[in-house]
């Protein structure tokens, strides 16, 4: 008889991420460069990039005229509460990402069979339906830019409200290091893409054969990211820092909720380049909209003092390096200047 209102439980956390991932459908374009089908086309550079993405659509307004835009750069500040890790902000689930099959320019997204991870801020739950990646860092923290982000967004099923986490990665040991989640998301995607990029998998061995079985209805791979796996990019321990901003994509959408998590994590320079290439795009193009104006906007932090002073004074220390090209000869994008805002 106790089974029943387990079944029931879960029946109603998958019922919630389904209404999550359908009530944000309008609101999320695809990370990548360009947009749906149906939908007016924007890009990262040229005629179509960030400095003129207010004037392509009327959809894109806030774009320009928007004084709460991401991204910023966070200034690491002492904490409001130490107590408050990133294990009381972002829990897993069981449910899987699926790699939508096709060009790889966009998320990868949580499939139906279960949420695939919750997060809780303000007595409000929001259902993890998307990851996505970002060349070169979108954020920057304490003036010091990253070569990769990884943006994590929940949406509540109840306000419709959207909420990312954002983790930022770092060449470590001369940019030597993988990291084996990245690698399992960046294998899932060549394998959708069906392509062989440096630092993936061969197609057909992309994932794990439990996970790459893909459905009648066409879907691209699964990946299945287990409590340790979670645990290594979402540092339980690790503190964040909390601040409200927009899409850092069009329509560029304000009112979301933002948490950039204090620890950075390794990656390495192949891996960065992956990333590029998996999305057909030049060497040196990359992903990221330049940094906006903060205006005014407070910047809370959370976690140990010390762990905190730790990031702060790592991103104080010196300039990011610039990604160089990695052994295969390939070139990495570097993050775009910050450049003035422009209103329509």
């Amino acid at each position: 008889m106790a089974r029943r209102p387990l079944r029931r439980a879960a029946a109603a956390a998958v019922a919630a991420a389904a209404v999550a991932a359908a009530a944000t459908t309008a609101l999320l374009p695809h990370p990548a460069a360009g947009a749906p089908t149906d939908g007016t086309p924007w890009f990262y550079e040229g005629p179509s990039g960030p400095e003129h993405w207010h004037a392509l659509d009327d959809k894109f307004t806030a774009c320009g005229a928007g004084d709460r835009q991401s991204p910023i750069n966070v200034v690491v500040s002492p904490p409001v509460a130490t107590q408050w890790t990133m294990h009381n902000l972002a829990r897993p689930g069981p449910g899987a990402l699926a790699a939508a099959p096709g060009p790889a320019n966009v998320p990868l997204a949580c499939d139906d069979a279960g949420p695939c991870g919750v997060l809780r801020w303000h007595n409000a739950t929001y259902a993890l339906v998307d990851v996505h990646v970002h060349v070169p860092a979108e954020h920057t923290m304490n003036g010091r830019a990253y070569p990769l982000e990884v943006h994590f967004v929940h949406a509540s099923a109840d306000t419709q409200e959207i909420a990312v986490v954002g983790v930022l990665f770092d060449f470590v040991g001369g940019g030597q290091t993988p990291h084996p989640v990245l690698q399992r998301l960046l294998d899932a995607k060549a394998a959708a893409a069906n392509v062989s990029i440096p630092g993936a998998a061969p197609a057909a061995a992309a994932v794990p054969a439990a996970e790459a079985a893909a459905d009648d209805d066409n879907e691209g791979p699964r990946v299945a990211i287990n409590t340790t796996e979670w645990e290594a990019v979402v540092r339980p321990g690790s503190g964040f820092c909390h601040l409200e901003g927009s899409l850092t994509t069009p329509p560029c959408t304000e009112g979301l909720s933002w948490f950039l998590q204090a620890e950075v994590l390794p990656v390495s320079r192949v891996q960065v380049s992956a990333f590029t290439a998996i999305r057909n795009a030049a060497p040196t193009e990359g992903n990221a909209r330049p940094l906006q104006d903060t205006n005014g906007r407070e910047v809370v932090c959370y976690g140990p003092v010390a762990e905190l002073a730790a990031a702060g004074a790592a991103s104080r220390a010196s300039p990011s390096p610039s990604p160089s090209p990695p052994s295969s000869g390939a070139a990495v994008a570097t993050r775009p200047p910050a450049s003035p805002r422009r209103r329509p």
